[in-house]
């Protein structure tokens, strides 16, 4: 014997090593995929952030108008009274008034 592995035992050497080759593949596209979704989510979350940032200074901005005795929230008030009153004003001008059938005795 010349010292080198033949029939099964070479066989069984080279089914383990590409058995653990394609593991290596998987596990590789497994990190690739999950750095690009955490690269994703990264992107995402800033975006979100800033949406989510912008949004609160406009509510605040929004509370502190609506807030009583400031000038800001008397001309709300004042302006959103103006606009029920012409809405109402409106419907009054413009609504129709059917006429009401009466049931002639239907029980």
């Amino acid at each position: 014997m010349d010292g080198m592995a033949t029939g099964p035992a070479f066989g069984g050497e080279f089914v383990l090593f590409l058995a653990t080759r394609q593991l290596v593949v998987y596990l590789a596209w497994l990190v690739a995929a999950g750095l690009a979704g955490a690269g994703a989510c990264w992107c995402c979350g800033y975006g979100a952030q800033a949406a989510w940032s912008k949004a609160e200074a406009a509510r605040q901005v929004w509370r502190e108008a609506r807030g009583k005795g400031s000038p800001a929230g008397d001309v709300i008030s004042v302006e959103a009274e103006r606009g029920i009153q012409e809405i109402e004003q409106y419907l009054e001008e413009h609504s129709v008034i059917l006429p009401r059938v009466e049931d002639e005795g239907h029980d």
